[in-house]
């Protein structure tokens, strides 16, 4: 329904400072054109940009990468032929 700079707008309407509804009256004010967010949208994607932001910053677990490259693929192959 609203594009993502629209949302983008909402969010930092809201980020300077006024309430939730405020901000939702603020945002139709600027756009008449547009339906009036309700204020339960706006606190959706406060919420929503608040997780992205601690997601993207969090460090991912992965498995690790050391048993990959010629290096390690002919240290391996060297041990295996060694015990045998």
């Amino acid at each position: 329904m609203y594009t993502i700079p629209e949302r983008m707008e909402m969010v930092l309407i809201h980020a300077g400072g006024l309430s939730l509804r405020e901000a939702a009256e603020e945002y139709h004010r600027r756009h008449p054109d547009q339906p009036a967010p309700h204020h339960g949208s706006i606190d959706r994607l406060m919420k929503r940009s608040r997780l992205q932001a601690v997601s993207t910053s969090k460090k991912r677990s992965r498995r690790p990468h050391t048993a990959t490259g010629d290096a390690n693929a002919a240290s391996v192959l060297a041990k295996l032929v060694v015990s045998l």
